[in-house]
């Protein structure tokens, strides 16, 4: 019984009270942009498709269907559904919290290539799903855990071995 307590209940409760920490630093509701994208890789592509967005706002999810390389969300229409700040890659997640709705980005560089951003919608503060909890509180143990990694200061008190002499002992005749 003892080991079960040692092994199984003190480490799931423990994770339990981390996450309901984090889950209540969290809260139930944030600011939220529902957007597409089409993602190419090159910028000249990128200039083209933000034009064709432009010339016609209606073709976006058409366009993106053609063209994005992000097999995840092309089908959908480079629908991204709704995120939080700290879900996607900075320059990225910079200019679409910063459109309106409606808006169509210019081309954003990220490490994944050339994005055309479409802002459908916008919300200061949404209700959060589950899912969008769990991540945030995933997120948020893991930026915690780092900060404490960054700051600790690891040392050994155990001496080392000692390596053995290249002398021969010879006893005594």
């Amino acid at each position: 019984m003892d080991d079960y307590i040692r092994l199984v209940a003190r480490p799931a409760l423990a994770r339990d009270l981390v996450s309901g920490y984090f889950t209540q630093q969290i809260g139930q509701s944030a600011e939220q942009v529902h957007a597409e994208h089409i993602l190419v890789g090159t910028q000249e592509l990128a200039e083209k498709l933000y034009q064709d967005a432009l010339a016609d706002p209606d073709s976006f999810e058409q366009l993106a269907q053609e063209t994005s390389i992000d097999t995840g969300t092309a089908p959908n229409g480079g629908d991204l559904g709704w995120f939080t700040r700290g879900v996607m890659v900075e320059p990225f997640e910079d200019v679409a919290f910063s459109l309106a709705p409606g808006e169509i980005s210019e081309p954003v560089q990220t490490q994944f290539g050339w994005h055309v951003i479409k802002v459908i919608d916008h919300a200061e503060d949404r209700a959060l799903t589950d899912d969008q909890i769990s991540q945030a509180a995933q997120a948020e143990s893991t930026r915690w855990l780092d900060d404490q990694r960054a700051s600790a200061s690891i040392s050994s008190e155990v001496e080392p071995t000692p390596t053995p002499s290249t002398d021969v002992f010879v006893p005594p005749a």
